[in-house]
């Protein structure tokens, strides 16, 4: 049973047999998650044992990390405590010192438990024949006399263990089988198709007739939004919630007013847990403001907070996906949040894997407008497997052209096809097609927040500034970690206005945004804040950037920023930093 708390050493050997044990040691992350608070906890440090200390130290999330908005570390230390308690019922269930992770603590207790009896190989059997009777001598520990036990007691002891061990080979089989079922099952339940969440009417916490207002129209508002994302399926569950939940998540929340303003209070509970996954307070001002854009405003903020592709509805899902191997057919959903994961760092791996998952689709599917404008941008970009890697840059373009007139001319009511041709025409420079387009994408799917921040870019590098920052706050508040090319538009704002220390700030965000607003932004921070170390490490990449070389940088820059007072002082920046002007004008 349960005793003292075991030696240091005993613990980091514990620690060692998990992270060795083949199902947690292919998850980088939860391998991260049980070292980083195994350790703390040696060192006496269990009082910073945090959901938000593990995002950050182990997830990478940024310092602003809230996990009421992003329940990433409740949901692997769920994995993780399943998976310990796989481990000690199998691989491990004859190790004394264990590690276990209690229910609703980040904090693990070390125990020791009564070892499993083995046979040891000092107990195994000898044979010595004498005067025609078969006996054994089970080698003694000390020199009483040899015991002698017939053969018919010999055979039943072996069979008694060999039985045994079949029983535990099997029981070890069995849970490794059942492992795999359960992580099939979890990938199923997660990955083939969107998570579902029920929608309550809120209920108001005083009861004048004035405030009936503040809640008309906002949970069917809110799940008219949910469903417009294609990421998630919302149902409305009226006023009261029946005894059997059918959905993944249920969305209630209360409502108070305060003089001129209400206070909405929402919170998302996971059904198979009965745990509040995210929660939300808005205070908005109601004076003047009729209920139809009240409630507008409210559902568009909590709807574009949920749907959000980091949001906490697909949290288990980007669990899934950053650290398992998937296991199931691909979905036209399943790659739908792999594409979004791709136009979140764009990098060429992400390219690939969103590839892949596209060709895995029946022809059916492939042949829908939605596949074909994400394959249009997939071969603009010359993802790897596209079959377009090598191919010059104008039968890329030619390509995408074709697949998204297919695919607008096929899906006209879906905002994904809309958004991809929004995103080709920037890269063409047509920015009246890209300005429809996101413009209509908007239309259809208000509460995309992807697409909020993309649409802000467009505004921002036209020069609608004002319109710019209010999608970019709509869309930077639904995010609890939002993707670096978000703040490209309050970086292009801060640069318009010449404010160096914003444009310093977001310099640092954009470090992993594309290849070419990273270093530009690098350059103008270092030449602003008269920082030479900013300036020498960011003006060889910017140099070195392939379209600046071959179209020169500002005929580059011309093509994606239509607004004159910002091409200008990008500009004059440059240039006095250094860069040459025909480097600046033409190809190099």
């Amino acid at each position: 049973m349960a005793s003292d708390r075991p030696a240091e050493k005993d613990v980091l050997a514990a620690l060692q047999n998990l992270l060795s044990w083949p199902e947690i040691a292919r998850s980088t992350q939860l391998s991260r998650f049980l070292d980083y608070v195994v350790r703390a906890t040696l060192r006496g440090e269990e009082s910073s044992i945090k959901a938000y200390s593990i995002a950050v130290d182990v997830f990478d999330r940024p310092a602003h990390f809230d996990p009421q908005a992003d329940p990433i570390v409740r949901v692997q230390a769920r994995r993780l405590r399943a998976l310990i308690a796989q481990y000690y019922a199998s691989a491990g269930q004859g190790e004394s010192v264990r590690i276990e992770l209690p229910t609703g603590r980040y904090v693990p207790e070390f125990v020791v438990v009564d070892p499993v009896t083995v046979l040891s190989p000092s107990t195994t059997p000898r044979v010595f024949p004498e005067a025609g009777m078969d006996v054994v001598e089970i080698a003694p520990k000390s020199s009483a006399r040899p015991a002698l036990v017939s053969r018919q007691h010999l055979l039943r002891s072996w069979s008694v263990l060999a039985l045994a061990t079949l029983m535990f080979a099997a029981v070890a089989i069995t849970f490794a089988i059942r492992g795999m079922e359960e992580e099939r099952t979890e990938q199923a339940r997660y990955l083939t198709q969107p998570l579902s969440v029920k929608v309550m009417e809120f209920q108001r916490l005083s009861q004048t007739g004035d405030d009936v207002s503040l809640t008309a129209g906002l949970a069917i508002d809110l799940v008219s939004k949910l469903n417009s994302s294609g990421l998630v399926m919302a149902k409305y569950g009226g006023t009261s919630l029946t005894q059997l939940v059918d959905a993944d998540f249920v969305l209630s929340g209360t409502v108070r007013r305060d003089g001129d303003e209400a206070q909405y209070s929402a919170i998302l509970t996971d059904t198979a847990t009965g745990q509040v996954s995210w929660s939300k307070v808005i205070t908005t001002n109601v004076d003047g403001r009729g209920s139809q854009g009240l409630t507008d405003a409210v559902s568009l903020r909590l709807a574009t907070a949920l749907s959000n592709i980091n949001g906490p509805v697909l949290a288990p899902v980007r669990a899934i996906l950053a650290d398992q191997e998937i296991n199931v057919v691909p979905s036209l959903y399943l790659c739908r949040v792999i594409y979004s994961g791709y136009r979140a760092d764009l990098t060429p791996d992400a390219a690939a894997r969103s590839n892949r998952c596209y060709a895995q689709l029946s022809p059916d599917v492939r042949a829908t407008g939605e596949v074909q404008a994400a394959q249009a941008l997939l071969i603009m970009g010359g993802a790897a497997g596209s079959g377009y890697e090598n191919v010059d840059m104008g039968v890329r373009t030619a390509m995408a052209e074709e697949l998204l007139r297919v695919a607008v001319s096929s899906e006209p009511l879906n905002a994904f096809v809309w958004t991809q041709f929004a995103r080709f025409s920037r890269e063409r420079g047509d920015f009246e097609s890209e300005e429809m387009a996101y413009g209509t994408a908007q239309k259809l799917d208000p509460a995309n927040s992807e697409l909020l921040a993309a649409y802000s870019q467009s505004l921002a590098i036209a020069g609608r500034r004002r319109e710019a920052m209010e999608l970019f706050d709509i869309a930077l508040e639904s995010s609890s970690n939002p993707p670096g090319w978000y703040y490209i538009t309050p970086a292009m704002v801060a640069l318009a206005e010449e404010d160096w220390e914003a444009v310093g700030r977001y310099a640092v965000l954009l470090q992993n945004a594309d290849n070419m607003t990273a270093p530009l932004f690098g350059v103008l921070a270092g030449y602003g804040l008269n920082d030479s170390n900013q300036l020498n490490r960011s003006l060889p990449r910017l140099l070195d950037t392939r379209s600046f070389r071959e179209n020169g940088i500002m005929p580059q820059l011309a093509r994606r920023i239509t607004d004159a007072q910002l091409l200008n002082v990008i500009r004059k920046s440059l240039s006095a930093a250094g860069v040459p002007n025909d480097r600046l004008d033409g190809p190099y």
